[in-house]
């Protein structure tokens, strides 16, 4: 039996404090771990490990000892990169935590995984009857299809739950399309799943997914397998525990042999009993997925900085020389194009239709993130520029609508959301549907049909599939997009082309060349009440990217008392929004400031025509001088460099 595991590789590190001048450190991963787990077996298994490697240290050191141990690296592809880390330290005897930045250099080392490209003609040259995978995503997905089509098995551990709760709902019905043959997944997993898909039973998601074998672990209170004509749950009595991790790796390992060794369900749950028993126990009482220490290495620690600094060395040696483009400059560069391509007529008139029936309206506009800094633009938009209607308009962040019975003082709700699928949003349109609001518009980037089944919900979609999804913070999905929409229903005497005539002219000739500025900065931005969304704006930016700290003042309010924060911590950089010299207090306030030597910047000077479409232009303004910002400084403000601790509380939601 030919069996080949499927992930990343990754460095498990292990400290423990009554040792703290060394550690032990081995491979680790959910799919690798299975394969050492099946290699402690009685049987004559042709093991094989794939997936991304890098080419440093550790990982020469990982493969070292897999080859030693007969389990086969062919399928691994290296890359010039440091290979994933994972630190655990154990403290008194348990396990404290885990984490991926070094405790001696204080560096991230979980970096972003590459795309895996898997060597299919070698796939069939070594025969592999078995495939595991540790994760549901779409490149395993399209390597399962295949082993599916070619008759080869294939089981899956749905790994955690973050893996699923970001999937839209479109790619979360795409589930039931299932190409796994055995999957194991958690209790949270598992009740994500019946949730979603308005399940009861463990039995109903086993037809859903058509699977042959279903298993749903849920620590303590046992583990539910399930094939076509059963159902029997398994519980586990383990007295002193060291270390959890890898339980459920052990226990697949287990599952696997059992399946691959009996003919009839009840044989298979007998050996499962056994062999399953044995492995978590001895994984429970010792540190770790891998269970006998001949798999680890042991280093002293004040070495690894050594290390570290010694591959990234080799790596950079490797690499070629052409510097890569900065996302932001790549996402400006698409901004001409992304517009063209993702607002059409139907979306004009959808907006135009909206603006139609607005006459003595409360309208409340909801957002949250770059959604709801584009709330904002909208609100002003609608507020200062609709003369001929008489509206009120209010923004919130989605959350606080959320049971709040004022809501129902509004005539009309729009929400704002790139996604369209997040929890807040879901949430939201739930509790609208409960108290029977019945005037819900949804802006957003998903293909309208994912909503078809929600009664008073006019969904707006800007979705084309002519762009990728941006990254970073330029937000042009997110802002820029769903501002036109109104900007273009608004203003009549410009078209779709007329304004991609002007993003280009703004594009190429709104140029800051006097920017005195460094990463980490004291920044203040002064605004007015025409300014104050671009402030906001620009704020955002700023911080998201880790740019520096920022504060906002309005400038009038600044004259109380604010001034005396220049004393103690004067600002690196003044961002001065449009400036009026016409004005005696700004002519004022602006001497003022020069007085005390600060590096000021004046954007947005004076209105051209004092109407909607000076709002896009200050809008699109921005973003070019953020873009100007990353040229001077040498960084790109839409890459900020999240670490793994920083992400679990980005995707909080």
């Amino acid at each position: 039996m030919n069996i080949l595991g499927i992930r990343e590789l990754t460095i498990d590190i292990l400290i423990n404090d009554n040792n703290t001048e060394s550690a032990i450190y081995g491979g680790g991963g959910t799919s690798h771990n299975i394969i050492w787990n099946l290699a402690q077996s009685n049987q004559n298994y042709n093991l094989y490990v794939g997936g991304i490697t890098g080419n440093d240290y550790f990982s020469k050191k990982e493969i070292i000892i897999l080859k030693k141990y007969n389990i086969n690296t062919e399928f691994l592809e290296k890359k010039n990169k440091n290979t994933r880390k994972v630190f655990t330290f154990i403290e008194k005897n348990r396990e404290t935590k885990n984490v991926t930045v070094c405790p001696i250099c204080n560096k991230d080392v979980w970096s972003s995984s590459s795309t895996y490209k898997i060597n299919y003609n070698l796939l069939k040259e070594k025969n592999i009857n078995v495939v595991i995978f540790d994760s549901y995503k779409k490149e395993n997905n399209e390597i399962a299809k295949y082993c599916i089509k070619n008759k080869i098995l294939t089981i899956l551990d749905f790994g955690v739950i973050g893996n699923l709760r970001y999937l839209s709902l479109e790619k979360l019905e795409e589930i039931k399309d299932n190409p796994y043959n055995i999957i194991q997944m958690n209790n949270k997993v598992f009740k994500f799943l019946l949730s979603r898909f308005n399940l009861k039973t463990s039995q109903e998601l086993f037809e859903i997914l058509k699977v042959k074998l279903l298993v749903i672990t849920n620590s303590n209170n046992g583990t539910v397998i399930i094939d076509k004509n059963n159902e029997r749950n398994l519980i586990f009595n383990v007295d002193e525990v060291f270390d959890n991790n890898g339980a459920g790796d052990a226990f697949l390992a287990s599952v696997i042999e059992s399946y691959l060794s009996t003919n009839s369900f009840d044989d298979f749950y007998k050996l499962l009993e056994q062999l399953s028993l044995i492995n978590i126990t001895n994984v429970l009482k010792n540190k770790g997925a891998r269970i006998n220490y001949p798999y680890f290495y042991k280093e002293k620690l004040n070495e690894f900085d050594n290390y570290c600094k010694l591959c990234n060395k080799e790596i950079l040696e490797n690499k070629s020389n052409k510097k890569s483009k900065f996302k932001i400059v790549t996402s400006m560069d698409q901004l001409i194009k992304r517009v063209n391509n993702g607002i059409n007529s139907y979306n004009i008139k959808q907006i135009t239709n909206l603006l139609s029936g607005l006459d003595n309206s409360k309208i409340l506009i909801l957002g949250s993130g770059a959604s709801y800094i584009s709330a904002c633009y909208i609100s002003k938009i609608l507020n200062d520029y609709v003369y001929n209607k008489k509206i009120f308009v209010d923004v919130m962040y989605i959350n606080e609508a959320l049971n709040n019975k004022n809501i129902l003082k509004y005539d009309k709700i729009i929400i704002i959301s790139s996604s369209g699928t997040s929890s807040d949003v879901v949430k939201v349109i739930n509790y609208l549907k409960t108290i029977n609001f019945n005037a819900i518009y949804l802006i957003t980037t998903k293909e309208k049909d994912i909503y078809l089944d929600i009664k008073n919900l006019e969904v707006i979609s800007y979705y084309s599939d002519n762009w990728t999804r941006e990254r970073g913070f330029l937000s042009i999905e997110g802002i820029v997009l769903p501002v036109i929409l109104f900007v273009l229903s608004i203003n009549k005497t410009i078209n779709k082309v007329d304004l991609l005539l002007k993003i280009k002219e703004i594009l190429d000739n709104y140029l800051q060349t006097d920017i005195n500025i460094n990463y980490g900065s004291l920044i203040d931005i002064f605004y007015d009440n025409d300014s104050y969304i671009h402030a906001l704006d620009l704020e955002s930016k700023l911080i998201e990217s880790g740019m520096g700290r920022v504060s906002l003042h309005e400038k009038k309010n600044f004259s109380h008392g604010r001034f005396s924060i220049l004393k103690t911590m004067p600002s690196d950089l003044i961002i001065y929004l449009n400036f009026n010299s016409n004005n005696k207090y700004e002519t004022k306030l602006i001497n003022y400031l020069s007085s005390k030597n600060l590096n000021i910047i004046k954007l947005l000077e004076g209105k051209e025509n004092n109407d909607v479409l000076d709002v896009f232009t200050n809008l699109i303004k921005i973003q070019k001088f953020i873009l100007d910002i990353s040229k001077i400084i040498n960084f790109d403000l839409s890459d900020p460099g999240y670490d793994s601790q920083d992400k679990t509380l980005y995707k909080y939601k």
